[in-house]
């Protein structure tokens, strides 16, 4: 038999078994039934040493690729988690995990510590002015300087010193819900407001800039809600806003893009962005 025809047939017996093969999975499905604490996932990160940790409305998740093991809180228990409602997670340098929760403030987690001093909460205390004003966080970032920027509901953003252990509100004005945070160049950060637009401030000497016309809570303007901020590759701000509304800045020209009622989107509100290795930005 000729040898090239051989390998041609060969090649077309590979190639019509891969055809006829169902097409490859992309996602898998994790839920409850996997083992996850709750179907409704807030927030996800992936630490320096591989595990996935996925915060949901009822405790915190760490994934190593097969099982889950679940983190909630445990009432009159100070080494437990601060809060089971579980919206932003941040590892800093240190590989110290920072836990924002909507019902019980802010949590440190050190993997490295006993397990029974591995998390430390930091919770609303009325008479302690030292303590975090509010408890109900929406997102946290860390700026260039090495500070957590906090957004929340009720107190807007707030500065925290890890080294001091000190919270600071640099912005007094304007609406006081914080829900999303974006850095951006030149020691910026772009925070998201609920019915107050954007807020931009600068994290070295902590000016800011917002749209004073919204000081008024009652004025007659587009209150629009910034649920998600995300800074692309082009360093361009693509903002997600209630009611399948993205708009996205082009920096050199310092001008807005608008796209409203987005086809394919599966949510009104915009919660937060992946940039994929594929160029293309999934939304969730």
């Amino acid at each position: 038999m000729n040898k090239h025809f051989f390998l041609s047939s060969c090649l077309l017996l590979i190639y019509s078994y891969l055809d006829a093969q169902p097409p490859y999975r992309y996602f898998n499905k994790l839920t409850i039934q996997d083992g996850l604490s709750n179907d409704k996932v807030n927030c996800i990160i992936q630490d320096k040493r591989g595990f996935i940790w996925i915060g949901t409305n009822d405790g915190l998740n760490r994934y190593d690729g097969k099982y889950f093991t679940i983190f909630r809180h445990e009432p009159g228990n100070a080494t437990s988690l601060s809060g089971n409602i579980i919206t932003s997670l941040l590892e800093d340098e240190h590989e110290l995990i920072w836990i924002g929760t909507a019902d019980g403030g802010l949590t440190k987690y050190d993997y490295k510590l006993l397990p029974a001093k591995q998390f430390k909460q930091y919770k609303h205390i009325p008479g302690d002015t030292s303590s975090i004003p509010i408890n109900i966080i929406n997102a946290i970032v860390q700026d260039d300087f090495g500070y957590l920027w906090i957004g929340t509901s009720g107190k807007s953003v707030l500065r925290f010193d890890k080294k001091t252990e000190q919270f600071f509100s640099p912005v007094l004005t304007g609406v006081a819900t914080a829900l999303a945070l974006c850095k951006a160049g030149n020691q910026q950060l772009w925070v998201g407001k609920q019915g107050g637009g954007l807020l931009k401030i600068n994290t070295a000497d902590l000016s800011f800039k917002t749209d004073s016309r919204y000081d008024n809570l009652y004025a007659k303007l587009p209150h629009a809600s910034v649920t998600s901020l995300f800074r692309d590759k082009e360093n361009s701000l693509v903002v997600g806003i209630k009611r399948y509304t993205v708009i996205t800045t082009v920096p050199k020209k310092r001008r807005f893009s608008m796209q409203l009622q987005a086809k394919g989107l599966a949510s009104k509100t915009m919660k937060y962005y992946l940039l994929a290795k594929i160029p293309r930005i999934i939304s969730g």
